[in-house]
């Protein structure tokens, strides 16, 4: 318990430090804290508007943080960034507890300590972004997914899919379809440990599935209802447009990961990525059932 309290206070440093030391950093941070604070001075909390036009390339979660502590605390950097701390440091006690459920506690701590020191993932909780709402969210998602599948007791396996369905609608509030790459993983490992079928047929999945809906599109269903054309933009742009096309330079062929986010994991995780080959290796070799749904993750999202 002392070592996770040692964590939790350096987590807890890295996640607040120097939050309002500096100023707004362009372009990103400049699209979505004018945004936050559009929600604020115009009191429309659902169309998220840039120049008084909505603005509908994001859903609203990235927004509504930043709006909430700048409505409570004040136009300032600080509230601005303080829910990507609440949302950094979050993360990495999911991490934590799915470390420590899925090998021990050493391994809970270890994992939280690698996420929270990678630049990466430090990097990012220090800018307005929607990936760091991402994030916590699809860690949950996996802590829950996990819990649900290892539970025994029904009472138990009925309230973490409770959790993995809120967790999942709160990450389609994030990043919008981007958050069923994460699913992926999951769906492989169940398909590959002959699980998939008795997962599905079950009441609790039919209510996780039912939630994770009736959070992640309820925004969705609001923005369509309120302004003409959401759906077709939605579909078009956001959709098809981001995944199979060029239209806005995201790299739509299979292969581009090898140039784009390789690298990423390579260098924006040091110093850890260099002892990682080794361990993945000996991990491979040598453990057992447990370990399948970080091959599935390898395999199929990576």
């Amino acid at each position: 318990m002392k070592k996770f309290f040692g964590l939790l206070l350096l987590l807890i440093i890295l996640a607040f430090a120097f939050q309002g030391s500096r100023g707004i950093w362009e372009p990103d941070e400049g699209y979505y804290i004018g945004i936050a604070r559009d929600m604020v001075e115009t009191g429309d909390w659902i169309v998220p508007q840039l120049n008084l036009r909505p603005f509908l390339d994001k859903p609203p979660i990235v927004y509504w943080g930043s709006a909430f502590m700048m409505d409570q605390f004040g136009f300032n950097e600080w509230s601005a960034r303080i829910p990507h701390s609440v949302w950094f440091l979050l993360t990495a006690v999911f991490v934590y507890l799915l470390g420590k459920d899925m090998f021990d506690e050493k391994t809970g701590i270890l994992s939280a300590l690698i996420y929270a020191t990678s630049p990466i993932p430090f990097v990012a909780a220090n800018i307005v972004t929607p990936d760091t709402p991402l994030t916590v969210w699809v860690s949950a998602m996996f802590l829950g997914f996990w819990k649900v599948f290892r539970s025994q007791s029904k009472p138990r396996r009925l309230m973490w899919e409770f959790f993995l369905g809120v967790s999942g609608g709160l990450a389609f509030l994030s990043k919008g379809p981007a958050t069923f790459v994460y699913m992926a993983p999951v769906f492989f490992f169940l398909l590959a440990s002959g699980n998939l079928k008795a997962y599905c047929l079950r009441w609790g999945f039919l209510m996780c599935s039912l939630l994770f809906v009736a959070v992640g599109a309820s925004w969705y269903v609001a923005v369509i209802y309120y302004i003409p054309g959401a759906l077709h933009y939605f579909l078009e742009s956001q959709v098809t447009g981001r995944l199979f096309t060029e239209e806005f330079n995201r790299n739509p062929e299979w292969y581009t990961f090898t140039y784009v986010y390789l690298p990423v994991v390579l260098f924006g995780t040091l110093p850890w990525s260099v002892a990682w080959l080794p361990r993945i290796i000996h991990l491979y070799k040598n453990r057992g059932f447990e370990r399948k749904p970080l091959r599935q993750w390898d395999r199929r999202t990576l």
